[in-house]
């Protein structure tokens, strides 16, 4: 497993993540959501869904994984999204996510 995957499931131990589309959106809505990682593998209607919600928020995501990778870290089936709560973690997960694919983007701008 590597250490962007890590890092989301020590989050989520931590109590500073929430998984699911429902839950997602709902924590982005009340601008709880720091930052949301979306399972490249997941529907595209998920994926226009949290991308324009964090973008009208501007709050930061970007696509990683897949669904059965993320939910693995996190210890359940498949998960096709993951929104972080603390300022801490988004900043290590986007450091992480920097060094993995070079340049970290807001998407939604």
């Amino acid at each position: 497993m590597d250490k962007l995957l890590s890092m989301i499931g020590i989050a989520m131990k931590a109590g500073c993540a929430v998984t699911g589309e429902a839950a997602c959106l709902d924590s982005v809505k009340k601008g709880k959501a720091r930052l949301c990682i979306i399972a490249s593998d997941a529907s595209y209607n998920t994926k226009k869904r949290l991308k324009d919600k964090c973008g009208f928020r501007d709050i930061d995501f970007f696509e990683y994984g897949d669904k059965e990778s993320m939910g693995h870290c996190l210890g359940k089936n498949k998960i096709s999204v993951v929104c972080i709560k603390n300022e801490n973690f988004t900043v290590q997960l986007k450091r992480l996510w920097e060094q993995n694919s070079c340049s970290f983007q807001n998407l939604g701008v």
